[in-house]
C-alpha cells in the first residue's frame, strides 16, 4: 500500500506541474495571438500609408517607362552619330549616367552607353531607391538639375532629340520618386520592423502550440496511469 500510493503521489505532482506548464503556455497562446492580431493590424495601417504616398507619383515612373520604350533605334543612332552633342542632349544624358552610377560623363561613355543592347530595359527596370542608397548620388542629381534644370524640360528635351525626351522625363520622374521615397523612409522602416517581430512571433506561436500538445498528452498518460495505481 505504500508504495502504491508513494507512485500515487508522484504520478500527481508530475500530471499538476505538466497542466501548470499546459495553463502556461495557453496563455502565452492567446497574448501572442492577440499581440499578433495588433501588430497585423498596424502594419495593415502603415502599409497603406506607404502605398498611398507611392501611388501619388508611381504615374510619373510609369509614364517615364512607357517613354522610354518607346524610343526607336533609329533615334537612338542619331544621337550616337553625332560628332558633339548640343548641350541639352548631354545634360539629359549626364543624369541618366549618373542614376545609373556611372562616373564617367564624357560624351564617349555617353555614346557607349546608348550602344549598349540593354540601354532601355536597364532604364525601366531601374529602382529609384538606388538614388538615396548610392553615397553622393542624390547631391550630384541636385547639383545637375539646379544648374541645368531647363534642359529637363519636356519640351526642350524633345525638341533636341526624340531619343533624350522620354529619358529627362525619366530623370526628373526618378528623382520625384525619391523623394517620396525619402519622407516614407521612416514609415518602410517601421514596417519592416513590423515584419520580423511578426515573423518571429508566428514562430513562438508555432513552437507554443507544439509544446502545448505534448504538454497535454503528457498530462494525459500520467493521468491515466495514476487512475491505474489507484485502481489496483
Amino acid at each position: 500500500p505504500t508504495y502504491r500510493s508513494s507512485t500515487c503521489n508522484m504520478l500527481l505532482v508530475v500530471m499538476q506541474s505538466s497542466m501548470e506548464a499546459a495553463a502556461d503556455r495557453r496563455r502565452e497562446v492567446e497574448q501572442l495571438r492577440q499581440q499578433l492580431g495588433e501588430t497585423e493590424a498596424t502594419m495593415q495601417v502603415q502599409r497603406g500609408e506607404v502605398e498611398a504616398q507611392l501611388a501619388e507619383v508611381q504615374p510619373l515612373i510609369d509614364a517615364a517607362r512607357a517613354a522610354v520604350g518607346g524610343i526607336k533605334a533609329d533615334n537612338i543612332n542619331e544621337v550616337r552619330s553625332l560628332r558633339m552633342a548640343p548641350d541639352v542632349i548631354r545634360d539629359v544624358l549626364e543624369g541618366v549616367l549618373l542614376l545609373m552610377g556611372q562616373e564617367d560623363t564624357s560624351w564617349a561613355a555617353m555614346k557607349a552607353f546608348l550602344g549598349k543592347r540593354s540601354v532601355k530595359e536597364d532604364t525601366i527596370n531601374y529602382d529609384a531607391h538606388r538614388i538615396l542608397t548610392t553615397p553622393g548620388l542624390r547631391n550630384k542629381l541636385d547639383k545637375l538639375m539646379a544648374s541645368k534644370g531647363a534642359s529637363f524640360e519636356k519640351e526642350v528635351a524633345y525638341r533636341a532629340s526624340q531619343a533624350c525626351g522620354p529619358m529627362a522625363v525619366w530623370v526628373v520622374a526618378n528623382k520625384s520618386y525619391s523623394e517620396v521615397l525619402k519622407q516614407i523612409a521612416p514609415l518602410e522602416n517601421q514596417l519592416s520592423q513590423l515584419k520580423q517581430g511578426l515573423a518571429e512571433s508566428q514562430d513562438r506561436l508555432s513552437q507554443c502550440q507544439s509544446e502545448l500538445a505534448q504538454l497535454d498528452e503528457q498530462g494525459s498518460h500520467t493521468l491515466f496511469w495514476a487512475a491505474l495505481r489507484r485502481a489496483v
